[in-house]
């Protein structure tokens, strides 16, 4: 089984300059794929069960007819979760948990919803990779995504057995990047951001609104610090569309709009009209480029930038890159390996381009 999952794995992983397939189309996808799922619901082996994780989150597509693939993932982990050393957990857990999320996603995607799982299995999956600096990020994703897109029945079994302060905690974290060994900044950004959305599920959540506030001054700086982008840069490069500096300010603009939520309303409208205006001023500077979603960005803000009479030139600010994967019913989603746009961005099937890990 091992050997026929290196295989698949490689021959799924090619350059796109290597046309020729290592493993021949007479096994389709899907059959080999529920193959491997099946064996490992017996299989007790934690290094093998990891590497399916991995390969599972890679190329969720592959695994599109297992339609129970969530419920198996939760399974295969439970199995082994006790069982195993406390290293080789760590490691397990955070790969479930990639394939998790990998899964959801690519059904909710296309679907607009979550796929089926055992809620309680999911649970303990889910709680056990917030206890991991590693997956802890991607943990916090997945609880979003069930509180936003799930079922009452789901969500109401995850909002009983989750408590809000590490989601409290990860959003106000000023050390993050210690705590998740060089945690990327768009990184901490989408940790915030999905720490909010679990929290604004519990409606009754009150935070220190100095504490909030002052991140939504860190957030306001984020948005107007071009300093990045100057530096070292050519006099005429303002203009261009730089997509990984530009996607992190959406995502601050989206965040800041969020913890609005928690600011009183008699101090929230001067600081919103703020953060318009300067959202306005960057735009019709050309500081600013238009993302494909930047309506989903600012949608927290109660506001449709297409009606403020921004005036920007038709073609100097054309869409040119996606902040989030998709919004759906208001959730974004993240970019994964092996995503919906990722592979459809592919010109060859079997190769999956590194994404966004």
């Amino acid at each position: 089984m091992l050997g026929s999952m290196i295989t698949y794995a490689l021959d799924l992983l090619l350059p796109p300059e290597r046309w020729k397939p290592l493993v021949e189309r007479e096994i389709e996808f899907g059959e080999l794929a529920s193959e491997l799922i099946d064996t490992l619901m017996i299989n007790t082996d934690a290094g093998v069960a990891s590497f399916a994780f991995w390969l599972v989150y890679r190329v969720p597509y592959a695994f599109k007819l297992r339609k129970t693939l969530l419920a198996d993932i939760a399974h295969i982990w439970t199995s082994r979760d006790a069982v195993i050393p406390e290293g080789a957990r760590e490691r397990m857990n955070f790969h479930a948990v990639e394939a998790f999320i990998a899964v959801a996603q690519f059904h909710t995607a296309p679907n607009g919803g979550l796929p089926k799982f055992t809620s309680h299995t999911a649970l303990g999956l889910l709680k056990a990779g917030l206890g991991y600096g590693y997956s802890r990020a991607t943990a916090t994703y997945a609880i979003a995504m069930i509180l936003n897109l799930g079922t009452p029945n789901q969500v109401a079994t995850f909002m009983s057995g989750i408590t809000v302060e590490s989601f409290r905690e990860a959003l106000f974290d000023e050390r993050h990047r210690d705590i998740e060994k060089d945690m990327a900044e768009e990184d901490d950004l989408d940790l915030r951001i999905y720490s909010v959305l679990i929290l604004l599920k519990f409606g009754t959540v009150e935070l220190d609104v100095g504490e909030v506030k002052k991140l939504i001054g860190r957030m306001d700086r984020e948005i107007g610090d071009n300093s990045a982008r100057d530096s070292g840069a050519a006099p005429d490069s303002k203009t261009e569309v730089d997509p990984d500096f530009d996607r992190v300010r959406w995502k601050a603009v989206y965040l800041s709009g969020l913890l609005f939520r928690f600011v009183p309303e008699d101090q929230r409208q001067g600081l919103m009209e703020g953060l318009r205006d300067k959202v306005q001023t960057l735009l019709r500077s050309g500081e600013l480029s238009l993302g494909d979603d930047y309506q989903s960005c600012v949608g927290p803000l109660g506001i449709r930038m297409d009606g403020l009479g921004l005036g920007i030139p038709v073609g100097k600010q054309g869409p040119a890159y996606t902040v989030f994967e998709d919004c759906i019913d208001g959730f974004p989603l993240l970019p994964l390996a092996g995503s919906v746009k990722t592979r459809r961005a592919s010109t060859h099937p079997p190769f999956i381009s590194n994404g966004v890990s």
